[in-house]
């Protein structure tokens, strides 16, 4: 388990990277309120309101992280004196649909690398529609520190496997540019604590707005 005080930094790269953790949003010094607990995909802890709203960690806020859940609760019971609050929205309490989990579980890690990049961009961009969303297979290719070949073959395993479009929708099996736009598709956003209970077609709305618009 890990605790962040003013270090905004380092708690952002940790949520990027445990899509499957989960954090407990908390005021220092400890108060009454209770300390609630979030998975580390939920956007109530890594998406800022505003520009002037970035408090993750500084001020009164500390955020605790952990894998370990269990971990993680038994902490904030034993120095809050009550067990704390889940979130509504993201229900870290809740198991995650088991069908599409086992499917995610087949995936290669470079395959769940390149997905969950995607997907923390475009949830990002889907908070904010005012800014416009241009996430290239070769943006992805840089942030994993890879050329965009090596990445290719991810890529098109992950379109096959219904988590990814490409804008231009490729022609060749092989086809995979660096300037291609990737999404995710209404599939991989599923996964997403927010999205999990919308409908096909609302989710299909969404990724219009984002750009990503069906085949």
């Amino acid at each position: 388990m890990i605790i962040y005080l003013d270090d905004d930094g380092p708690y952002l790269s940790w949520v990027t990277h445990h899509r499957h953790g989960f954090v407990i949003d908390w005021l220092r010094p400890p108060t009454r309120r209770h300390p609630i607990v979030h998975r580390a995909t939920c956007k109530k802890i890594r998406v800022a309101k505003s520009k002037k709203s970035t408090h993750w960690t500084t001020g009164r806020r500390l955020k605790a992280c952990s894998d370990d859940l269990g971990k993680l609760l038994a902490w904030a019971e034993e120095e809050s004196g009550h067990a704390p609050d889940f979130c509504e929205i993201c229900a870290p309490q809740k198991e995650p649909p088991q069908g599409e989990e086992t499917n995610y579980n087949r995936l290669t890690k470079l395959e769940k690398e390149v997905l969950e990049y995607v997907l923390e961009i475009a949830v990002i961009y889907l908070d904010n529609l005012e800014l416009s969303y241009e996430l290239t297979v070769g943006d992805i290719a840089d942030y994993l520190g890879k050329t965009t070949g090596q990445i290719a073959a991810a890529v098109l395993e992950l379109i096959a496997s219904g988590y990814l479009r490409l804008r231009p929708i490729i022609t060749e099996q092989t086809d995979v540019g660096s300037e291609q736009r990737a999404f995710p598709t209404s599939k991989a956003l599923r996964m997403e604590p927010a999205f999990e209970k919308m409908s096909e077609q609302e989710i299909e709305e969404e990724l219009v707005g984002l750009g990503g618009e069906p085949d």
